[in-house]
């Protein structure tokens, strides 16, 4: 039986790999790069995205590391421990007999891209983690990218789950029918845009 690639992830930009038993790799386009064209924020000023994005990193990274049993509240900023207690309660009263695993990093070989998902419960739900609100045309896209590399694709739930800094949760149903016609659209236009960007590089080197 041959020998399957490993996915490795960089922290340093983000960066997605497969490294093959040769010691070769091949860089692999995550779903975020995917739909970026999806994403608009112009109009939120750069000092309230930063904070924002700050804000979203620690509280799931405060997740993972509770949920791995690995995380001191006690040295935990004031401002994570509402949204943590939140999800904690949430957790507890929606899927209390349920193994939970976080941070799950997947790739799909033959489209050729890859992903972290937030959440998966049991094996066939998939939760999508917001500090923010529901975004109708980004969430159920990013969702139908991470069902097709989790591991019951055919069958999994697809759901975000909003946390505020209060701490209240709301889960809300992600799945689009059309969503996942949208991303095969959005990887198409990716992996196109970068056959022709190597092309200009080739020529401009030549």
């Amino acid at each position: 039986m041959t020998e399957q690639p490993r996915l490795k992830f960089v922290e340093d930009g983000h960066r997605y790999f497969l490294e093959y038993p040769d010691g070769t790799t091949t860089s692999l386009p995550s779903v975020s790069e995917i739909i970026a064209p999806l994403v608009d924020y112009t109009a939120v000023s750069g000092d309230v995205m930063l904070r924002a994005q700050e804000f979203g990193t620690n509280v799931h990274k405060a997740i993972e590391l509770w949920l791995n049993g690995t995380l001191d509240i006690d040295k935990l900023d004031d401002g994570l421990k509402k949204p943590l207690e939140g999800f904690r309660k949430w957790l507890w009263s929606t899927y209390p007999s349920f193994q939970c695993q976080s941070e799950v990093r997947r790739y799909h070989e033959l489209l050729g891209y890859s992903g972290t998902i937030d959440l998966i419960i049991g094996d066939d739900v998939i939760i999508d983690i917001k500090t923010r609100k529901y975004n109708r045309i980004v969430d159920p896209v990013r969702l139908a990218a991470y069902r097709l590399i989790a591991p019951q694709d055919d069958h999994c739930k697809v759901y975000v789950l909003e946390i505020d800094v209060e701490g209240n949760c709301k889960l809300i149903n992600a799945y689009d029918k059309y969503a996942m016609s949208v991303f095969r659209k959005l990887l198409d236009r990716y992996k196109q845009e970068q056959e022709f960007n190597g092309f200009v590089r080739k020529w401009k080197g030549r």
